[in-house]
């Protein structure tokens, strides 16, 4: 408990809650609920602590939770709710069907309640501000908040354990020992448009004499996975691709240890963590400028940033930092330096700032 502050952390869903902070009541359901027996347990919770003297409550992304939460804390609570993601246009785009009705009934119009009835909207970066704003939120309510990442658990890895995790991973995909690994960290969906991007990028690695040396490693899952490999191979790619899908966090790090860049091909985001790992991880960053990416990277990586709507200018990015490993220590130092600024502690006193000092 920090400056008087008293924290009960609510969990409606989890397969094995595990919260190892210290000073914080963590309260949850015994057993697995139907979603509308969880959204009664969290209306009965949220009254229990309005009872006790609970009057702020901080939701991130579950938008009938936050609906929940307002109507349990009442007009004397403060409700903050926290979303970051561009994906509203291709919602809206997707032909008349049920399961747009669907998405309309179950998101879209829980979602504009909450922005209404909220007491304020968090998101972040700074450019995701701009852009809820521009979507109906007002502007007024809107606040900015950063995601985090334990800065030392990526940065305390060794080099000699960076070195043993980079031969584990070579050794068990067949890759060669100097052969450079691209890492690509994220669920692949048409939202994103991945496949807008790959495998353009390793065709035009190829036509460059940039291919043969080089490997991509996916680590997710998702609808466009098995289309991605399938065009891997047809296009005379598969031995350069690899994936080894949905990974424990508890095993992310290795994986960022034995990788050389970080890429980041998406068409919609909003503060994605992915990247604030790689960064932690000292790796060089390929992305486009999809949702808040932009805003979290140093000057010298911007000139490895590319709009969302140009697969070409991703590629062409890609090749040219492939080309320039004399500048990857600039980048590593640069991106090691900046991912402080969303370290745990730093991101915790924000909270503090935004949620009991605005």
């Amino acid at each position: 408990m920090r400056r008087g502050i008293e924290i009960r952390l609510l969990i409606e869903k989890a397969d094995d809650p595990l919260f190892l902070g210290t000073g914080i009541e963590v309260r949850h359901p015994r057993t697995p609920l139907h979603p509308a027996l969880r959204w009664m347990w969290l209306v009965r919770e949220v009254r229990r602590a309005r009872a006790k003297g609970f009057s702020t409550a901080f939701v991130r992304i579950a938008s009938f939770s936050a609906l929940a939460t307002i109507l349990a804390l009442g007009r004397r609570g403060r409700v903050y709710f926290w979303l970051s993601g561009t994906t509203l246009e291709f919602d809206k785009s997707q032909p008349r069907s049920i399961n747009k009705l669907k998405w309309w009934a179950r998101t879209y119009f829980p979602t504009r309640l909450v922005w209404r009835y909220c007491h304020t909207f968090v998101t972040g970066p700074e450019h995701m501000a701009a852009y809820y704003a521009s979507h109906g939120v007002r502007r007024e309510k809107i606040r900015v908040l950063y995601n985090d990442v334990v800065v030392r658990r990526f940065q305390g890895t060794t080099p000699n354990a960076r070195e043993s995790a980079r031969a584990a991973l070579r050794e068990q995909l067949q890759i060669p020992e100097h052969s450079i690994v691209l890492l690509f960290v994220h669920r692949l969906s048409p939202v994103r448009r991945t496949l807008d991007y790959l495998p353009y990028a390793l065709h035009h690695l190829r036509r460059l004499d940039l291919l043969d040396d080089t490997h991509l490693l996916i680590v997710g899952g998702g609808p466009d996975l098995p289309k991605l490999m399938d065009q891997a191979r047809d296009g005379g790619l598969r031995r350069h691709v690899h994936s080894i899908g949905e990974q424990p966090n508890t095993e992310v790090e290795k994986l960022y240890a034995a990788a050389d860049v970080f890429i980041q091909p998406s068409h919609a985001e909003g503060f994605p963590r992915v990247m604030l790992e790689a960064m932690a991880s000292g790796l060089p960053v390929v992305t486009t400028d999809a949702g808040g990416s932009g805003d979290i990277l140093g000057r010298l990586q911007q000139r490895y940033v590319v709009s969302k709507d140009d697969p070409h200018a991703f590629a062409d990015r890609l090749a040219m930092l492939l080309t320039e490993r004399d500048r990857w220590q600039e980048l590593r130092a640069e991106n090691s330096r900046r991912v402080q600024d969303f370290d745990t502690l730093k991101v915790a006193r924000m909270y503090e700032e935004v949620l009991f000092d605005g």
